[in-house]
């Protein structure tokens, strides 16, 4: 197995296992369904309150609404945020949408279907975001046959994978993380 096709596989188990495993790992410790009190107003992210930055907190999907079909679940997480802290992070998460849907089971997958629909739109208007896409692709031999294949970002990966855990372990534990 080619080392980046072994490095798709190992992120996405990782992932599934991470986001699987964080509700168990923290917690509250006051027991199951308990809510710790948290300071009000803080940004998941930084630790920054209201008070110390210059515009107020906005709400941040934790895993972001670009990875859910229309119409988008009601129950989707939600935390405080900065307008700093959701801009360092949107564009990966819109590169990491990018990247896994074209590799999605779109032909049997109408959720994966919509994904590769609205990244589609969003490589037809960039020139820059095609021509990205074209550049990471190449050709996977699975079982004899020729797949394409797609190289993606490791760091930006685990930026965004680090960004849900740090707003699943907010969520379940009131307590702030440092993102390094």
């Amino acid at each position: 197995m080619p080392k980046h096709a072994w490095v798709k596989v190992s992120l996405s188990v990782l992932a599934v296992a991470g986001v699987l495993m964080v509700g168990r790992l923290f917690r509250p410790r006051g027991g199951k369904g308990t809510r710790l009190k948290r300071p009000a107003r803080v940004c998941y992210l930084c630790g920054k309150t209201e008070a110390q930055l210059s515009e107020p907190l906005t709400q941040d999907h934790v895993i972001a609404d670009c990875f859910f079909p229309q119409p988008r679940p009601a129950t989707l997480l939600t935390l405080p945020c900065c307008v700093p802290c959701q801009k360092e992070y949107s564009m990966d998460e819109e590169y990491i949408r990018n990247a896994f849907a074209p590799i999605s089971n779109v032909s049997a997958n109408a959720d994966a279907l919509q994904a590769w629909k609205k990244t589609h739109r969003s490589m037809k208007r960039r020139a820059a975001l095609y021509a990205d896409f074209l550049r990471r692709t190449f050709p996977v031999t699975v079982g004899g046959i020729k797949l394409p294949g797609l190289k993606f970002s490791q760091a930006r990966t685990e930026k965004v994978m680090r960004k849900i855990v740090l707003g699943l372990h907010y969520h379940h534990t009131g307590m702030i993380r440092a993102s390094q």
